[in-house]
């Protein structure tokens, strides 16, 4: 079973995907997806929802811990919808999301 940790900021995603055995994290990737700028919104979260996506069936990810930075200010709208539709994908992927 396959876990990942997702931190949100303004302008990436870091995560990193793991595996436990015997009682011991094995990290099997920790990268980040770079949104770009010049995306609209609804191309950014199209484009994070593809990579997590891809991430996710990959690596068959079970369960995922999610984080959103807290000192990001007005920018927060954001993170709250990448935030949304990654919840969203993890729920169609059967993806148990832990908080």
């Amino acid at each position: 079973m396959g876990f990942m940790n997702i931190n949100i900021f303004i302008n990436k995603v870091e995560f990193g995907i793991y595996k436990i055995i015997n009682k011991k994290t094995k990290y099997i990737l920790e990268d980040e997806i770079i949104i770009p700028k010049s995306f609209s919104i609804g191309e950014r979260l199209s484009y994070i929802r593809k990579m997590v996506s891809i991430l996710v069936k990959e690596y068959g990810v079970r369960k995922a811990y999610m984080y959103v930075e807290e000192d990001i200010g007005v920018e927060i709208i954001d993170a709250v919808k990448v935030e949304g539709i990654i919840e969203e994908l993890f729920s169609s992927c059967g993806v148990e999301l832990c908080k």
